[in-house]
């Protein structure tokens, strides 16, 4: 099946087309793709789409996409890629120079690799068409996209499901004209007296158990970033004793 064609792709130096859809390409079948990728110099066009492929052959030809230097066209919609799949994509757009569409629409990618594909296209140059439609962003999430698109002053179409997404598109692009650039986490502060429940808020916000072994009272400054409804926030816990006050006044004075 799949490994025997990819033993032969390994040595083709003239196929430059290869349909590969609706064939229940395994993940096992999909990595042995993968490493013909690795040494094929012709294959310029692959369609992997509705396979059924999972997190772990997806991440395989991704890996391939670093060391490949023809491939043009890649599609895997209708797969089973999320998150981590979509990691992986992030990483290899960083490095391919050859990439131009890609295909990831119908998958299962939230908010998580959403935020590691657009940063990854701020250092990708080659990539003209990405399809991410039917995926699971936020708002905030597709925002970035459009910021990404902006930057690229229209040398990178991104296909979206998301229903506000000419509206986001269009902001991005007056912003960007202005020198705007994206929020793409918020800060978080927490001031106030000491063993009040600073702290314990801020757990408690973001939907998270208290630690059972948290100490009664926070020294110094502690920090973390989280997601609160699929919004990244970088939370700020200053410690309450009489000492750290002056701190306390760049942030609670008007």
């Amino acid at each position: 099946g799949a490994r025997a064609l990819a033993a032969a792709l390994e040595k083709n130096a003239t196929l430059t087309n290869l349909d590969l859809s609706l064939n229940g390409v395994s993940d096992k079948g999909a990595k042995a793709i993968a490493a013909a990728l690795e040494k094929n110099a012709a294959l310029t066009y692959l369609d992997l789409s509705r396979n059924g492929t999972s997190n772990e052959g997806a991440k395989a030809v991704a890996a391939a996409l670093e060391k490949n230097t023809t491939l043009a066209n890649l599609d895997l919609s209708w797969n089973g890629v999320d998150d981590e799949g979509a990691k992986a994509y992030a990483a290899a757009l960083e490095k391919n120079g050859t990439l131009s569409n890609l295909d990831l629409s119908n998958n299962f990618i939230g908010d998580e690799g959403g935020r590691t594909l657009a940063a990854a296209l701020e250092k990708n140059s080659t990539l003209r068409q990405l399809n991410l439609e039917s995926n699971e962003f936020s708002k905030a999430v597709w925002k970035r996209f459009a910021f990404a698109v902006a930057g690229k002053g229209g040398a990178l179409h991104v296909t979206s499901s998301f229903s506000a997404w000419n509206n986001l598109l269009n902001e991005a692009y007056l912003a960007v004209a202005h020198g705007a650039v994206p929020v793409t986490r918020f800060p978080l502060f927490f001031c106030g007296f000491s063993g009040v429940g600073k702290t314990t808020l801020s757990y408690t916000l973001e939907g998270a158990s208290v630690p059972a072994n948290l100490p009664t009272h926070t020294h110094g400054i502690a920090t973390r970033n989280t997601i609160i409804n699929r919004e990244e926030f970088s939370l700020w816990d200053f410690a309450g004793q009489m000492e750290y006050y002056p701190c306390h006044e760049f942030f609670l004075l008007p």
